[in-house]
This record gives structure tokens, C-alpha cells and sequence, in this order.
């Protein structure tokens, strides 16, 4: 999917949602890029007050990317361990202000890529809810507020590495990690808000 350069208005999800087949990685491998001419990014603008993004108890993406697992034959098992090759790039993400408001679920496996993303979180809750996994990553992402910059807790994100994050103005932590090996960041900024005390 390829975004021209603009303001993009959402009001609900987005949904980027692979399968993967037979218990085989999946193969439809999906990309999603922004413009690179001119100075500005492509925008994704959630509407203020959309419905069902205010519930920090239920956090919900702009955009989820998503793998699911085809033996039921419906979105209700995801297979976050075969989402391989996925890739987001190039556009920015804007929460509005909606306090249950994620910018992008990724939670994908091996290959994947999230590439030159700035997420809008002041008043939501995270920037980035999952990481790829290893053997790839996320390169120059940037949150401005929300409780969490990148969140990968639940999602079990395995050899994730960042290369250039910008986390300013979280009011909880830049980043929640869990997971059985560690989250790799190199050549990071992390700034609190004004008043905080972490």
C-alpha cells in the first residue's frame, strides 16, 4: 500500500492482517510506504474522540499489523511467530489526543521492519504496541508522548533491535519490554516531561 504525500483522516483501525497457512510462514508479506518526495511525510490523523479509542483499559491501534493462524478460518488467533517480512515505512501517526489510542500494533517475526515512523502520542497510551522480532527491526522511530513510548509487554517479542529511537514526554516509561531475550537500542534519546519523576 502506498501512501502520496497528505493528511490521511482515520476514524476506525486500520487493519493490515496476513494469514499464514498450514502452520507455514506466511506469504503474503505486506508493505506499507509513504511518499519519500518532499520535505513532509505522508499523515495518519486519528478524529478526535473516535469511537472506541478512548478506554485506556482496551487499547486500540491506528494500525494494526496483525498475523493470524487460518485453522479456525477467522481473526481470533494471532500467530505474531509467523508475521515474517512485513513492513512499514516512511509515514507519521497521529493520535489526537484520544486516551486509549495506540499509533501501531506490530508485534511480527522475523524480517520485519518499521522504517522512518514518527507516532503523535501526547494524551494516548503508547506509540508502538510490539516490535519486529530478530533478524531485522525498527530503524529512526520517534514518539512524542503517551504513557509508553514502544510497549512490547504480552506480545512476545523475541531479539527486537532498535537502531535510532526518539521517546520524549512519556508518562509512564519510554519502554515497557517484556520478553525472553533482550530489546537491543542503539543510538537512542529518551526525555521526560517537564515535572516528571522517573
Amino acid at each position: 500500500a502506498y501512501f502520496p504525500a497528505g493528511t490521511y483522516l482515520i476514524k476506525s483501525t486500520l487493519k493490515a492482517h496476513p494469514w499464514t497457512v498450514k502452520n507455514e510462514p506466511t506469504v503474503n508479506h505486506l508493505a506499507i510506504v509513504g511518499s519519500t518526495l518532499g520535505t513532509v511525510r505522508p499523515k495518519i490523523l486519528l478524529t478526535p474522540n473516535a469511537s472506541g479509542f478512548g478506554n485506556t483499559n482496551s487499547p486500540k491501534p491506528m494500525l494494526e499489523l496483525k498475523n493470524f493462524d487460518d485453522t479456525a478460518g477467522l481473526e481470533t488467533s494471532e500467530k505474531a511467530n509467523s508475521g515474517f517480512y512485513q513492513m512499514l515505512r516512511g509515514i507519521d501517526f497521529d493520535c489526537n489526543s484520544n486516551a486509549g489510542a495506540v499509533g501501531v500494533y506490530f508485534n511480527q517475526a522475523q524480517d520485519s521492519s518499521a522504517e522512518n515512523v514518527k507516532i503523535t502520542a501526547t494524551g494516548a497510551w503508547a506509540g508502538f504496541k510490539g516490535l519486529p522480532s530478530r533478524a531485522w527491526g525498527a530503524v529512526n522511530i520517534e514518539v512524542e508522548g503517551g504513557q509508553y513510548g514502544i510497549d512490547t509487554d504480552g506480545g512476545g517479542n523475541a531479539g527486537s533491535v532498535v537502531a535510532g529511537a526518539v521517546l520524549r514526554n512519556q508518562t509512564v516509561s519510554a519502554v515497557r519490554h517484556s520478553g525472553f531475550v533482550p530489546l537491543v537500542l542503539v543510538g537512542f534519546e529518551f526525555a521526560t516531561p517537564p515535572g516528571s519523576t522517573q
